[in-house]
């Protein structure tokens, strides 16, 4: 085949010229193109009748199109197509469809004869008062036909993208032995094996496996080859069940014109340019925000969605997590916010109704690249059974989904009672109901590492400066060897001392917090197990080590809103005892509720949180050091779970 198409290049292509819709001929030829070759055989004439009715796409909104596939396969560029013979699917599905756009570009004709000269081709006219014969105004009919004009083009850019791309190949995929991955027009991968007469699934024809042409090559298949949505576009076309996703995602689909990637006509009249070609990028703020490609053919990923018989189900579950207030205090400085800087009547409820929204649809979207087990991609079945029942999953934007019932090894419920669906770029589970509780997902557990001075506010009444002081305890050192501090990561820990007589008092942003119920931990070591801050008892001797008093530290905490109200308190009376003997997890609050949400505040006043302030009060005078101390490591805030709660 090498050898003809070598001949057909020295030969010269045969010309496109005006009339060569009429050219027949008795034999399909080499030196043919793949259109003439088409129209030749009448085993595919209803192939014919539909591609010379279907302009080409290069994107749903191209406004520039003026050519058929009937041309495109005309033309001196190398293809490779695959034609479904007659009688081996239903053509009569697509020429209905072809009916149906004719019926629509109908009616915007009629509709643009009312407006006359004042409508241009893509039927956008100015608004204006006067009123068609109809006694429509002007406007009406102009919205009518823009309305058709998106119904008819949307129509032919899916039978182009849908039928005609999903058959061809840029490039020329000889008949090869073996299996061959074929990128198709439409971007879509599939399989083409020549030895098993096989394209996608669909077979070769016998006696037509193979005709070369003069612009590519052509294989006649019995069927039409299936066409896998990606999982947008899946969406889209399962709209009757996603309808609440997909018209939420095409809210944010938006196409910004492209000047450097448009092609330059001339000035007009008012000094402003007119692109002959112009390129637009489109962008969808919802999928910038997950990080997930779904559009792209060649990502992978496992996509958790809810139905619309779902979607309320999971709105509700996850709202009470929103809850915003109509102001907040933020500008936070020396452990107290500045009370003039607030932001009042803040739409709490679109606030709250956006980010819900937002967080569900941005953080649906696993990506088995990142799987701690690794896959091939045509292992859908080991993908899911791995997503399903993995301790957790890490969504494309971050958002970690744990398993309630990773113990037992069993199913996540966040993907339902539902079996998974294939898409080109994926598989996607259309939840029915939403069962997992949030508290396994958006809140997160956070963990404030003190070594970090980020996360300290400020200290009040303390010795060492604003921030305490960092030690590392090591061994043979400075650290107490009668002090347990493996739990403690690197020996690392913050140090904060009383100055003189008054309490000491530790503030600590809690930053990033849904509204919602949580438990809090604070991991301390008592004093001594830093030998220089420990007070000693009996200086070593030649017989005896040094002894160390114990500190009886007692801690109490304080938690503040934004606004200074108190959430929760651990008093005197409920004060934590630090023992001496080991670093350990003290619990503050098995589970206490923050009434607003802190995150993803309005800009201008994300620097807003709740506090927690822990403190210490000094020392008995009568004890050897009248100063008192706290060392922590960490800050553990936890979401509490249904069946913590009793």
């Amino acid at each position: 085949m090498g050898g003809i198409l070598g001949a057909a290049m020295l030969l010269g292509y045969t010309s496109c010229t005006d009339d060569h819709f009429d050219i027949r001929t008795d034999v399909p030829s080499a030196t043919s193109t793949l259109w003439q070759n088409i129209e030749a055989n009448e085993q595919l004439s209803d192939l014919e009748a539909i591609l010379k009715r279907v302009k080409v796409y290069t994107k749903e909104e191209d406004t520039k199109r003026s050519i058929t596939y009937a041309d495109l396969l005309n033309q001196s560029q190398s293809f490779t197509f695959w034609a479904p013979l007659n009688g081996t699917y239903n053509a009569q599905t697509y020429l209905e469809q072809l009916d149906q756009i004719d019926q629509l570009r109908s009616q915007i004709d009629a509709l643009s004869a009312q407006l006359g000269s004042r409508a241009d081709e893509d039927g956008e006219v100015p608004p204006v008062d006067g009123e068609g014969e109809d006694g429509s105004s002007d406007s009406e009919i102009a919205k009518q036909i823009a309305e058709l004009q998106k119904k008819a083009n949307l129509l032919e850019y899916n039978v182009g993208v849908q039928f005609a791309q999903n058959h061809i190949a840029r490039f020329n995929y000889e008949s090869q032995p073996g299996t061959q991955e074929v990128r198709l027009l439409n971007g879509k991968l599939c399989t083409y094996d020549a030895a098993a007469g096989q394209f996608n699934g669909v077979p070769l024809h016998a006696d037509m496996k193979t005709i070369p042409a003069a612009n590519g090559t052509m294989h006649v298949i019995e069927g039409v080859a299936p066409f896998s949505y990606n999982v947008y576009e899946y969406f889209g076309a399962h709209s009757d069940i996603f309808d609440n996703v997909y018209s939420t995602l095409t809210a944010y689909d938006k196409n910004t014109f492209w000047a450097d990637g448009s092609v330059q006509g001339a000035m007009n009249e008012k000094g402003e340019m007119v692109y002959v070609d112009s390129a637009y990028i489109n962008q969808n703020e919802l999928l910038n925000q997950s990080l997930a490609q779904i559009k792209n053919e060649d990502s992978l990923y496992v996509t958790v969605a809810p139905t619309d018989a779902a979607w309320e189900d999971a709105l509700e579950k996850v709202r009470p997590l929103f809850k915003y207030a109509t102001s907040y205090k933020y500008d936070y400085k020396n452990s107290k916010f500045d009370f003039a800087s607030q932001l009042k009547d803040l739409d709490a409820d679109s606030l709250s109704e956006y980010n819900l929204r937002k967080a569900l649809l941005t953080s649906m979207y696993f990506s088995p690249s990142i799987f701690s087990q690794k896959f091939e991609r045509n292992d859908i079945a080991g993908i899911a059974n791995y997503a399903e029942h993995a301790d957790s999953l890490i969504s494309t934007n971050g958002t970690i989904y744990y398993n309630p019932n990773a113990e037992t090894k069993g199913k996540n419920p966040l993907f339902g009672n539902v079996n998974y669906v294939k898409a080109s770029n994926g598989i996607i589970y259309p939840l029915e109901s939403y069962d997992l509780d949030p508290s396994y997902s958006f809140m997160r557990n956070q963990t404030i590492d003190l070594r970090n001075s980020y996360n300290i506010g400020s200290v009040v009444n303390g010795r060492n400066g604003d921030y305490g002081e960092t030690f590392v305890l090591t061994e043979g050192q400075n650290l107490n060897p009668n002090v347990d501090v493996s739990i403690i990561e690197d020996g690392t820990y913050r140090y904060f001392q009383n100055n003189g007589s008054q309490v000491l008092q530790v503030y600590i942003p809690l930053r990033n917090l849904y509204s919602g119920k949580y438990r809090i931990r604070v991991q301390l070591l008592p004093n001594n197990a830093n030998v220089d801050k420990a007070w000693i008892d009996q200086p070593a001797t030649d017989e005896e080590p040094e002894t160390y008093l114990a500190q009886n530290t007692k801690l109490t905490a304080t938690l503040y809103s934004d606004d200074g109200d108190v959430i929760a308190n651990l008093g005197k009376a409920d004060a934590v005892t630090i023992e001496e003997d080991a670093a350990k997890f003290y619990t503050l609050w098995e589970s206490v509720e923050f009434p607003k949400c802190y995150v993803n505040l309005p800009s201008g006043i994300n620097n807003s949180f709740p506090l927690l302030m822990l403190s210490v009060a000094p020392a008995n005078q009568e004890e050897k050091k009248a100063q008192h101390a706290l060392s922590i490591a960490k800050i553990v805030v936890e979401p509490v779970h249904p069946e913590d709660v009793q």
